[in-house]
């Protein structure tokens, strides 16, 4: 189908745009969360409070925002040293609701304000690539 076709490179279109990507960027600084957990060597290793990987072991759902923080700057660094070392697992994700408010946000900078059914057709099109930017390209 054309039309497909034609979708999923305005798809990739707009999720290679720099000002998108650099939104993007941003509310996901701003919006996502880190969870940690440990991997059986970390299970085992990591037996005590004075482990120095200790307190990392079982973060859920940690504002990534909060490591912009300078009390934090060097926790997100041991993170990923403990990750790097096969003693944790990490993993950064963006809650439900944030990406439908993003997706929400961005449609609504992209949408016509006209009334009409062809404006409508174009919206309802337009939505489409903005979520498939989003969920394909930039996630």
């Amino acid at each position: 189908n054309v039309l497909e076709g034609v979708k999923a490179m305005l798809a990739i279109e707009i999720a290679v745009d720099a000002q998108v990507r650099k939104y993007v960027r941003e509310y996901y600084w701003s919006s996502s969360v880190l969870t940690t957990a440990p991997t059986p060597k970390g299970k085992r290793d990591i037996d005590s409070k004075l482990h120095p990987y200790a307190a990392l072991k079982y973060l859920h759902r940690k504002p990534v925002a909060e490591f912009r923080r300078r009390e934090f700057e060097t926790q997100f660094l041991l993170i990923l040293k403990a990750e790097h070392d096969g003693f944790l697992t990490c993993t950064i994700t963006l809650p439900d609701q944030k990406k439908t408010d993003l997706l929400k946000e961005m449609e609504n900078l992209y949408k016509s304000n006209k009334y009409s059914e062809n404006a409508s057709m174009w919206n309802h099109h337009r939505n489409a690539l903005l979520a498939a930017a989003l969920n394909n390209h930039l996630d």
